[in-house]
């Protein structure tokens, strides 16, 4: 039979091994969580508290950081909507004072209407397809943000703050340029006593 001090030894470690299981599992749900981190229920009641605070409050919950512009103030009144997602909140705040927001990894970035601007960004060394995907993938990145395809000029649109067009730029810069294909067959020809050389030969 187990003295007093043996039972407690025992239930320590098998706390000790409960927790180390629970930690090796959280970061798979984490991961799996980070892609749908806007479309869980957020029931967050607001009376009356500085937009700023509203902001930060809401990256903490979610567990992702925040960065909000200097431009960005006001007051948020008014309670929850009935099954509103982090989404909804977020654009209706968005709504209410002319924000403009966008999900980066694991940072959400929220600026003012009055900070956008619009910059044409040159990709024709991407085929038309690719820069399609690349304009539908931004502009889907929050609200208040876009980049469309200029299909007569082959150039980005982009239009958000300078934190949006700069991490726009990053992700081009990244993209590498894809090989011209060739318009013939390789051959190797020998001549004398010269080094090979290979020759294009139309197909």
């Amino acid at each position: 039979m187990l003295s007093h001090k043996q039972r407690g030894l025992r239930r320590c470690l098998i706390t000790a091994v409960m927790l180390t299981g629970l930690c090796t599992l959280l970061p798979a749900v984490w991961a799996v969580g980070k892609a749908s981190v806007l479309e869980q229920p957020y029931p967050y009641v607001v009376v009356e508290q500085d937009l700023k605070d509203v902001l930060l409050e809401l990256g903490r919950n979610l567990g992702i950081a925040t960065q909000i512009t200097k431009p960005v103030r006001g007051v948020v009144r008014g309670g929850t909507q009935p099954n509103e997602t982090a989404d909804g909140f977020l654009r209706r705040l968005g709504a209410a004072h002319d924000l403009v927001w966008f999900l980066d990894h694991d940072t959400l970035v929220v600026s003012t209407q009055q900070e956008n601007k619009t910059e044409s960004v040159s990709v024709t060394h991407l085929d038309t397809e690719r820069r399609r995907q690349i304009a539908q993938e931004w502009s889907g990145k929050g609200a208040g943000v876009h980049v469309t395809l200029d299909e007569r000029s082959g150039r980005l649109l982009v239009t958000g703050p300078a934190s949006f067009q700069e991490r726009i730029a990053s992700a081009l810069a990244v993209v590498q340029k894809a090989p011209t294909p060739r318009s013939g067959m390789g051959v190797t020809v020998f001549r004398g006593s010269s080094s090979p050389q290979e020759v294009m030969v139309p197909r």
